[in-house]
């Protein structure tokens, strides 16, 4: 299910993310759109399906993307919120 306030909020949060390569970028954006929708849920429950289930895993596992990249991209929209 896919709601779009949170796709909304996941895409201005996030979508400007320098993590080198936009497929990494629109995962992010997907993976935290997913686990809006379902904040106190599991990624397993969040994500529902299990090729989202295993592209979040990927993407947490990734070597080239650090948390710190991740929280960047988080800090410069909320200053302007």
């Amino acid at each position: 299910m896919d709601d779009p306030e949170a796709t909304q909020w996941a895409q201005l949060v996030f979508g400007q993310a320098n993590l080198d390569d936009p497929r990494r970028t629109k995962r992010l954006v997907q993976l935290t759109s997913d686990m809006a929708e379902n904040a106190s849920s599991s990624i397993l429950k969040a994500c529902g399906t299990s090729g989202k289930i295993e592209g979040a895993y990927r993407f947490i596992r990734h070597e080239k993307i650090s948390p710190d990249e991740i929280a960047n991209a988080g800090f410069i929209p909320n200053g302007l919120i």
